[in-house]
């Protein structure tokens, strides 16, 4: 007797959904690195664009001691009232924008007789502690 009945084993179609089910597990685990992937970049440029700022609002103001410098960043809006001067300057403040990340500044030779003094400005990520953008520069002491 001949079996002239068209169409897949069953042996065969368990064959192509264990194929296809690898397949499948693989590409979700591209997109879900992809997505991981694409989010701590739009922090760090973020966290780059706001150091940016940040940079820029203390070399546009003239100011005469770290108190002066807090209340021009709270003028600013870009720190919170509840940060203290030692804050700001030691562990960081958070940026009001943004909880996400804190905002750390450190003059690095407050004692000289300059006319310029050099300034570190770093954004840090608040949850995972790790620095995402880091500035250096000069402004009129």
């Amino acid at each position: 007797m001949r079996n002239n009945e068209k169409g897949f084993t069953l042996v065969e179609v368990l064959a192509s959904m264990v194929i296809l089910f690898i397949i499948l597990t693989t590409l979700l685990g591209v997109f879900a690195q992809s997505a991981t992937f694409t989010k701590t970049n739009e922090e760090t440029l973020l966290a780059t664009n706001l150091a940016s700022v940040a940079m820029e609002a203390v070399r546009t103001k003239d100011w005469v001691d770290e108190v002066a410098f807090r209340a021009y960043l709270l003028e600013a809006n870009l720190i919170d009232t509840s940060c203290s001067v030692h804050h700001l300057f030691s562990s960081g403040c958070y940026l009001v924008p943004n909880n996400a990340f804190t905002l750390k500044i450190g003059l690095l030779d407050l004692e000289a007789e300059i006319k310029l003094l050099p300034v570190r400005l770093e954004l840090i990520h608040s949850e995972r502690k790790t620095v995402l953008a880091t500035r250096y520069f000069y402004m009129q002491g």
